[in-house]
């Protein structure tokens, strides 16, 4: 099915949290959750769902970022035991839910959240934080609280990690919205350098842009 409405017309989007399902399904997680979390979305009258297939790890099968399932059990945040069982079944969890906004006739879309820092408190021991985090501490922030800790766009080893994920995505997968979700976590250079960084920032919207515009599609970029 087509999408409900254009992009010049979006009234209500609604932004899927990249764990939230797996958090709230008690019981073993199946492909009909997905369904059914798409369900309440487009019961609920949205345009738009975009979903969230990222924090510092990835909740989907992405073949360039780490999963939250990668590596040792004993290392994984709890509710990537759902996920891996999502992914173990065959179920690619972004796939499964665009379809479903198609078949529901809501607009899919996709929100990538743009620098996460939960866990960036404890950058070696918790099991949000990516492998890319962990070991590369000269490109962190500094500052105090979680919401300064994350990474800095000034290097561009960490832009280039996120244009990989949005490369893939944009790839592989079939949306019409990409949202970049720069709101979530607002620090993005060392403070009180943002204006002598704003050319890097503005030259990675480009690169982004670009993206889109080699697509085979379209893809309104929010």
């Amino acid at each position: 099915m087509s999408p409900a409405r254009s992009g010049d017309s979006y009234r209500v989007i609604y932004n899927q949290d990249c764990t939230a399902l797996f958090l709230c399904a008690r019981e073993p997680i199946l492909p009909e959750h997905v369904d059914r979390m798409v369900d309440e979305v487009a019961d609920g009258g949205a345009d738009v769902m975009l979903i969230n297939p990222n924090a510092q790890k990835a909740n989907y099968p992405s073949r360039v970022w780490e999963t939250y399932w990668d590596g040792d059990a004993s290392e994984r945040a709890p509710f990537a035991a759902q996920m891996k069982r999502l992914a173990d079944c065959g179920c690619d969890y972004l796939a499964r839910s665009l379809a479903r906004c198609r078949k529901r006739g809501i607009t899919p879309g996709v929100s990538v959240r743009m620098n996460d820092m939960h866990g960036s408190e404890q950058p070696d021991t918790d099991p949000q934080n990516s492998r890319f985090y962990r070991q590369h501490p000269e490109y962190r922030l500094s500052g105090r609280g979680g919401g300064r800790l994350g990474l800095s766009y000034e290097h561009a080893a960490v832009r280039n990690h996120y244009l990989k994920l949005i490369g893939e995505l944009i790839e592989r997968y079939e949306f019409r919205v990409l949202e970049l979700d720069f709101l979530r976590f607002q620090a993005y250079f060392p403070r009180g350098q943002f204006a002598q960084n704003c050319a890097i920032m503005t030259d990675f919207i480009r690169q982004v842009r670009a993206m889109i515009l080699s697509a085979s599609r379209k893809i309104d970029l929010l």
